[in-house]
């Protein structure tokens, strides 16, 4: 349940997200309603736990990206005050 949780909320992003892989078209898998089906679980979950994965490495890189822009315009900011131009 706890997987489900997560795949839930990689899923339940807003519309606009770049971050939303539907899992049904990344693996051709259903979902096992009963939670007694243990083999059909086990392999459901880990195609979810895959699917997380990939959603956190794209967000994870998301952030990054954003930070080292931000770097950037801080370290572009400091030249500017060492140079006393206008900022």
């Amino acid at each position: 349940m706890a997987i489900d949780n997560l795949e839930s909320r990689c899923l339940n992003r807003k519309e606009k997200s770049a971050l939303k892989y539907p899992l049904q078209q990344l693996v051709n898998l259903e979902d096992p309603k009963n939670f007694n089906m243990f083999k059909q679980r086990q392999v459901y979950a880990k195609a979810q736990l895959v699917f997380i994965e990939q959603y956190l490495k794209d967000f994870q890189s998301i952030v990054q990206n954003i930070m080292e822009k931000n770097q950037k315009v801080k370290e572009g900011i400091q030249a500017k005050r060492d140079n006393n131009e206008i900022i």
